[in-house]
């Protein structure tokens, strides 16, 4: 299977969410391509998706906040040592693997827009 290979990050300009392919000048600046420009995004907001979507079909990105099944307990989207993975807010530890509960997961919002 095919993996596809996706970012997203905020304009700097307006602040909307663009979604493409990504580009890092040597100056730092990122850029994310929608088809026919390049948009320069901010650099803390640009998050790779993950390769899968939750429960609803929804494409889960890396800084992603979501629950499952105790909405009373949120994890994000991280990058660990193996991969993209959730971690548990609040804790030090306890990262998990997204495929494994895919199909109790619910994206509810992410870092940069809010953390409910």
């Amino acid at each position: 299977m095919k993996r596809e290979i996706l970012f997203r990050g905020k304009r700097i300009d307006n602040g909307e969410w663009v979604y493409g392919d990504l580009m890092q000048k040597p100056s730092g600046q990122k850029y994310i391509h929608t088809s026919p420009c390049w948009n320069e995004v901010i650099p803390e907001t640009v998050g790779q998706y993950t390769g899968v979507k939750d429960k609803n079909g929804i494409r889960i990105f890396e800084w992603d906040i979501y629950h499952k099944r105790d909405k009373n307990i949120k994890c994000k989207v991280v990058w660990n040592d193996s991969g993209l993975m959730g971690k548990q807010i609040g804790t030090y530890g306890s990262y998990e693997g997204l495929t494994y509960w895919i199909n109790y997961i619910e994206v509810i919002g992410n870092i940069h827009d809010n953390q409910n």
